[in-house]
């Protein structure tokens, strides 16, 4: 490979002509390399779409089919579980299990958990309880940032579920009763919306090499 430096300053006017022709034939190359590559990838994603669209619509059918079929089965072992134990049904899930130990079922529904408006009600009865301990308190730079992480909303402003949990764990070692009303308001504020069903368990089976393995699933259907 011939690495020599070219000084174009030493090029005569058609020696420049006959190089930047050559250059630009080159970058024409890579370009069209390029064009044909992308025309290429663009294709092989047509390709995988048409192979596997389809399939996937079926599939994603068949799997809506099976969750309501189960649900529909387990529905009458629901209600009678509910008579016999004099319970209420408002369980998100109910789990069956063989009594052999060979698997079990779960059938349920996802949950999404939102907050109404009173929430932030509550919030300011917190931020209020922050305002009232003292500037001088030692603790209260340590309080407030933890109410802070716990209270820290998500990009579309609201709370996080999960940390209200552990929000309302505080009362008792918080002890005041402007703090424990402002977390409770914001409990009673969440209210939880089904979203989809899903039928998730496990299963003991034997192997290609006699080996008992557990296999477990879970399928989500609307």
């Amino acid at each position: 490979m011939n690495n020599q430096t070219i000084d174009v300053n030493s090029l005569s006017a058609s020696e420049m002509k006959t190089l930047s022709a050559a250059i630009s034939a080159r970058d024409k190359i890579e370009k069209n390399k390029r064009t044909e590559e992308i025309k290429c990838l663009k294709g092989m994603q047509d390709d995988l779409c048409y192979l596997w669209l389809d399939k996937l619509v079926s599939f994603n059918a068949a799997q809506a089919a099976v969750v309501d079929s189960i649900f529909k089965d387990a529905a009458p072992l629901i209600a009678l579980k509910s008579e016999l134990y004099d319970i209420k049904d408002n369980q998100g899930s109910h789990t069956f299990t063989a009594r052999d130990g060979s698997g079990s079922i779960t059938v349920g529904h996802n949950m999404i958990i939102g907050f109404d408006g009173t929430s932030d009600i509550g919030v300011d009865k917190i931020q209020m309880y922050l305002s009232s301990l003292s500037k001088d308190d030692v603790n209260r730079d340590k309080i407030e940032k933890i109410l802070n992480v716990l209270m820290k909303r998500n990009k579309k402003g609201e709370l996080n579920p999960t940390r209200i949990v552990d929000l309302s764990n505080l009362k008792s070692d918080i002890d005041d009763d402007l703090f424990s009303e402002g977390v409770d308001i914001v409990v009673a504020a969440q209210f939880k919306t089904r979203t989809s069903s899903y039928v998730e368990g496990w299963s003991r089976v034997i192997d290609k090499n006699g080996k008992e393995i557990k296999i477990q699933f879970r399928i989500t259907a609307k």
